[in-house]
């Protein structure tokens, strides 16, 4: 209140009480604002206890069903993905970075030549996209995010890499158009809730990739023993809207071996004990083997 008053008579002195009249109207939707959000939130902690649900401090909320994550998710409708303007893995988790940069570097990269064809699913803008162009013959990369397909195409222009194009692509209903020397897909999974969505993506990758052809993948996984070790993690963000499914490890790479991959080298990016299971982001390289 003393800060308010003191506000009050610089803006006064300065600019007038038709100034003053202004700021304090702005004043009071910011602090009406403030107060809606925190009882929200207050409601939406509420509701995650009671149906059953884990919260962690930055109000992101985790389930071993998708009943309550559905009820609580459903607060707030937004297209995350669709909405996300840029996605640097490395500027977010350099540490991480570093040792995933010297994964595929030994274990994707190592493997390609050049005049392989390859792609990237859920490219981004296009960061991984642009240094896997200079060991291959041509790549293409497919993202769901127009904004971020531009932007792509954008640095791939001041870049000078010619050998490269951008695609805005919705893995979830399209297929890749032709068969590939290699494929890389980093993270996509984890944002697919449907197990049966991502049984028919693995399918297509397995359709689209030549026998012998490599497929890098990055994602997050749990390992919780006991009865829950098949069953997957849903996680839901009240702020950014954004949703996760941390999937049984076990389980998943059962899936990869069902469609014809077999695990070559894999790496563990991170484990988090901060979190309510044991959590672990695997980056991984796969080769295609005749079915």
């Amino acid at each position: 209140m003393v800060n308010y008053f003191k506000r009050t008579l610089e803006i006064i002195s300065g600019r007038g009480v038709k100034y003053l009249i202004i700021y304090s109207f702005d004043l009071l939707k910011k602090i009406h604002a403030q107060q809606k959000k925190i009882r929200y939130i207050k409601k939406y902690h509420s509701k995650v206890s009671r149906l059953g649900g884990l919260i962690d401090v930055h109000d992101s909320s985790y389930w071993w069903s998708r009943e309550g994550f559905d009820k609580v998710a459903s607060l707030k409708l937004r297209d995350f993905w669709g909405e996300t303007k840029d996605w640097v893995y490395s500027d977010l988790y350099p540490e991480r970075s570093e040792i995933m940069h010297t994964f595929i570097k030994e274990n994707f990269w190592f493997h390609l030549n050049k005049t392989d064809c390859a792609a990237e699913v859920a490219c981004a803008t296009g960061s991984l996209t642009l240094k896997t162009a200079k060991y291959v013959a041509h790549i293409e990369g497919f993202e769901y995010s127009q904004f971020m397909v531009n932007q792509a195409r954008e640095e791939a222009a001041r870049s000078g890499v010619t050998n490269i194009s951008f695609t805005q692509f919705d893995a979830t209903k399209q297929k890749l158009p032709k068969c590939y020397d290699a494929i890389s897909i980093l993270g996509l999974f984890t944002c697919l809730l449907d197990d049966d969505v991502v049984e028919e993506i693995v399918k297509n990758l397995s359709n689209s990739i030549k026998n012998d052809g490599y497929l890098l993948l990055k994602d997050s996984y749990h390992e919780t023993p006991g009865e829950k070790a098949l069953l997957s993690i849903y996680c839901y963000n009240y702020h950014s809207g954004y949703k996760a499914v941390y999937r049984s490890k076990t389980a998943f790479f059962g899936l990869m071996k069902k469609y014809g991959f077999h695990l070559e080298k894999e790496a563990c990016l991170t484990q988090n004990e901060n979190y309510p299971f044991n959590y672990c982001s695997v980056i991984s390289a796969w080769k295609k083997q005749a079915t």
